[in-house]
């Protein structure tokens, strides 16, 4: 149901990045269940405070964002989507690879991360379900339908699953990394009525 991988780079290039709070709990869209059209902000955002979480609770400064690496975050997702690939290695042409991805968003940078997951389009991760009637309709023990993931239960779900990983964790708590920009795609033909593909890239 979840599956994710890490890519750590220290790079020698300057950096300044602004710090933003942790935040209270993501509301208003991050709530609302995901469509085809991913929300893109809200999905930065929503994996950003998630991160920063886990950042302010090990005494570290939160992340800044960065709307630009969360553009090429974002489209490094869809590729992975399209070509059902959870992969480091490939991506739009000139994005090819972590370093190519800073670059094109304009980053300069001492330390560098990138880590990508895919989970269900539906909020189904350690979750025992049977099929209800209809062909996208999941039942959980308790005999509830199983909704369609919103940007926060899926930034939570993922943002979990990382922390649980020590080579994910130690990414995340990088201490020199300052900013981050994150993104996702939809493969509508994945396992389970839909499969995302989440890529988060951090640099300081």
């Amino acid at each position: 149901m979840f599956r994710l991988i890490v890519a750590l780079l220290l790079l020698l290039a300057p950096l300044a990045a602004q710090a933003d709070g942790c935040g209270p709990p993501a509301g208003g869209p991050a709530l609302a269940p995901l469509s085809v059209q991913i929300d893109d902000v809200t999905i930065d955002a929503a994996l950003r405070l998630e991160v920063n979480r886990a950042r302010c609770a090990a005494g570290l400064a939160p992340l800044a964002p960065m709307p630009p690496l969360a553009v090429v975050a974002r489209d490094y997702a869809r590729w992975m989507a399209t070509t059902g690939r959870l992969t480091h290695a490939g991506g739009p042409p000139g994005r090819d690879s972590l370093v190519a991805r800073l670059a094109a968003a304009g980053a300069g940078f001492s330390a560098a991360g990138e880590t990508i997951a895919t989970a269900s389009f539906y909020a189904l991760d350690g979750v025992t379900v049977r099929q209800g009637r209809g062909l996208c309709v999941f039942i959980g023990p308790d005999g509830a339908v199983i909704p369609v993931q919103s940007a926060a239960s899926l930034a939570a779900e993922v943002v979990a699953g990382w922390m649980a990983s020590p080579p994910h964790r130690a990414n995340l708590l990088d201490p020199r990394v300052r900013a981050m920009g994150a993104g996702a795609g939809l493969d509508p033909k994945g396992d389970l009525c839909g499969t995302l593909y989440i890529a988060a890239d951090l640099f300081g």
